[in-house]
């Protein structure tokens, strides 16, 4: 009876190393593609419950500048039909996308209007940066 249970637990042990190896291999790649995504400088975007979209991560502006952009001109407040259908966009009144949130509405494209909020948001944080070519 004892050899059994010595038996069982090497094969628990076992297969409890190989379970950790495939743990540190996945652990691993999400790493690499976290370190990826950080050298890609890409927003996080988020859809709260009342259906605003904010933009948080890093902007293209000197370092300096970036706290000068006000969170609230990355912000896009959003509805959607029951299909799914992008029905309203409104970023934030001082950026002056009337035009494009429209556009965007109608082809129900909201990366777009979105890639154009981030822009118009850097100009208004650093006009002197954005003036100059950025980067």
């Amino acid at each position: 009876r004892a050899a059994r249970e010595i038996s069982a637990t090497r094969r628990r042990r076992e297969e409890f190393e190989r379970r950790a190896a495939e743990d540190r291999g996945r652990a691993d790649r999400l790493e690499e593609e976290a370190a990826i995504e950080a050298s890609l400088r890409l927003p996080t975007i988020r859809l709260d419950a009342s259906g605003v979209v904010s933009m948080e991560g890093p902007l293209e502006v000197s370092q300096d500048d970036e706290e000068a952009v006000d969170p609230e001109l990355l912000k896009v407040r959003t509805a959607w039909c029951s299909t799914g259908r992008l029905i309203r966009a409104e970023p934030h009144p001082s950026l002056g996308l009337w035009t494009e949130s429209a556009a965007s509405v109608e082809a129900d494209d909201l990366p777009r209007l979105l890639t154009l909020v981030r822009q118009r948001a850097c100009e208004r944080g650093a006009p002197d940066f954005a003036a100059s070519g950025g980067a």
